[in-house]
């Protein structure tokens, strides 16, 4: 299934939303930046950035409930420089 940029906007940050508890436990936050190309793109904050498991996080936790919730199609990518780096995409 393929949806817009846009409509893939609000359900990807409320499964984000969802799962900020994840983060959060360990000191952790995000940023999400948006969506382009059924790319799902955040910044790591906190405890998060820079952290050696962030990877692990974002694959086996974020985008899977993205995948589980919305679109196998989806994946997600973390722009260390945040939404300057997401706007020259």
């Amino acid at each position: 299934m393929i949806f817009s940029d846009e409509e893939l906007y609000m359900p990807c940050k409320a499964v984000l939303d969802d799962c900020l508890h994840i983060l959060h436990k360990d000191g952790g936050d995000l940023n999400f930046l948006g969506v382009k190309n059924q790319v799902v793109y955040i910044q790591l904050l906190g405890a998060c950035n820079g952290c050696s498991a962030a990877n692990i996080t974002l694959k086996f936790s974020l985008e899977k409930a993205l995948k589980e919730q919305i679109s196998n199609e989806l994946s997600i990518v973390n722009l260390t420089g945040g939404k300057e780096e997401f706007d020259a995409l």
